[in-house]
């Protein structure tokens, strides 16, 4: 079952992305064109052994002039990314001398604006698309702290969704709005270890499609151990494939919903079950059977709230319980909810 635990009110409006820091004491959200930062601080109330928790708005980070589209914060480095429609990505780093967060505008050279990023999990290149159906790698040189980008994938469809393999810093997982999934290496020799590769650079290795009908791809998922790979599409139905070896994917589930289009998910730390959030407010519970090797439907519940560029994060583990936030509406919530 899934159960709320607290609603946290950063009390500045919808929030259209957000992001964590490693330990989860500090939030990342935009407000507009801006990036606002909140520490956590917990109060002991020692009349009922209750501990208050406060949300502190701590910065402000004014470096877009127009809506920001996405925020990722890197559990290796401590880094920010953000991109947003004024067509500009942004890397954030914290400078403990002056206690600022300093901003770099990476080398992106496109028309029109940006809309996803997503640092790889050893936080050394990033992944961003944009309006104008580009997906690229964006990798620091070493020198000067400057950033260069490398477009790759086909230009024939606007890139809905990416994610990155958890446990393979080169592969990455994106879906167009043909309804194509496509899994290419994103290996970078200038930043990567030197590893055997058997597919070279920017190459493909996996492309699935779905029919016409499907429509576009909307969410994608990797489980926490990179075996399996869950994605969306318009046509509310979800395909899970499954990492057979280093190259090799296979379809083992695809499962028509009793609802509306996932709008986003994320696997729990088994690997083995998998949470979604769907367009009429639904919250999924998908299970894994390794004697049957089938995914299927084991819960559904109607979260009593309408969502809006809902994102689904992991948050913490409280007392054997796993807990998640999910924007919760308009007004500036994030709902922790345990699953």
């Amino acid at each position: 079952m899934f159960k709320i635990k607290k609603l946290l009110n950063i009390k500045n409006g919808y929030i259209r992305c957000y992001s964590w820091n490693s330990d989860r004491s500090i939030l990342s959200s935009n407000v507009n064109n801006n990036i606002l930062i909140y520490s956590l601080n917990i109060n002991n109330n020692n009349n009922d052994n209750e501990e208050d928790e406060e949300w502190i708005l701590e910065y402000e980070l004014c470096q877009h002039d127009r809506m920001v589209t996405s925020l990722d914060w890197s559990e290796k480095n401590n880094c920010i990314l953000s991109c947003s429609e004024d067509k500009l990505a942004c890397y954030w780093r914290y400078d403990q001398a002056t206690r600022r967060w300093l901003p770099r505008i990476t080398t992106v050279r496109v028309s029109k604006s940006c809309e996803q990023l997503a640092w790889s999990p050893l936080g050394n290149k990033f992944a961003l698309t944009t309006a104008e159906n580009t997906l690229m790698i964006l990798f620091n040189t070493g020198e000067s702290d400057h950033w260069l980008s490398h477009r790759f994938g086909p230009s024939n469809s606007r890139v809905r969704a990416i994610a990155w393999n958890p446990v393979n810093n080169n592969m990455l997982a994106c879906g167009n709005a043909r309804g194509e999934l496509y899994i290419y290496n994103a290996y970078i020799s200038t930043v990567d270890r030197l590893l055997p590769n058997k597919i070279g650079n920017f190459q493909l290795i996996t492309k699935m499609s779905d029919s016409a009908t499907d429509g576009f791809i909307q969410s994608i998922a990797w489980s926490r151990d990179g075996v399996f790979l869950a994605y969306s599409s318009q046509a509310s139905k979800l395909t899970i494939i499954q990492l057979l070896s280093q190259y090799e994917f296979k379809i083992i589930a695809t499962i028509k919903l009793p609802t509306l289009p996932i709008c986003d998910m994320i696997f729990k730390d088994n690997s083995k079950e998998l949470i979604a959030l769907t367009f009429d407010y639904q919250l999924l519970k998908f299970t894994y059977s390794p004697t049957t090797n089938q995914w299927s439907i084991t819960d559904i519940v109607d979260s009593g709230d309408h969502l809006f560029h809902p994102k689904i994060r992991y948050y913490h583990e409280i007392d054997g319980e796993q807990y998640y936030s999910i924007q919760s509406s308009i007004d500036g919530c994030l709902a922790i909810i345990s699953i």
